[in-house]
């Protein structure tokens, strides 16, 4: 993985976090599945807030598996309707 020009080496059991807005690339050298989980956190002071990023993310959706379960649409109106939700992350 490559950060603003920072490599980053991802160890087995540990987790890897970058802020996606930087320039990044990442790559996959094996013959083995990479998967990957993205969780995405809304700056304080950012340009966009939680609810952008959740309405972006659900139109931008192209999941086979979670389209099967809902349309975009129905994903849309499930989190406008608090049927899914986020979660605050505290310490």
């Amino acid at each position: 993985l490559k950060v603003n020009g920072e490599e980053k080496k991802w160890v087995e059991g540990q987790l890897v976090s970058f802020d996606d807005s930087l320039i990044h690339e990442a790559w996959n050298n094996t013959s083995e599945d990479r998967i990957v989980m993205m969780i995405d956190i809304a700056k304080p002071n950012g340009m966009y807030s939680k609810e952008e990023i959740c309405s972006y993310k659900i139109n931008k959706m192209d999941d086979p598996f979670l389209l099967s379960l809902a349309s975009k649409e129905e994903w849309e109106k499930m989190y406008k309707n608090k049927e899914i939700s986020l979660k605050k992350i505290t310490d």
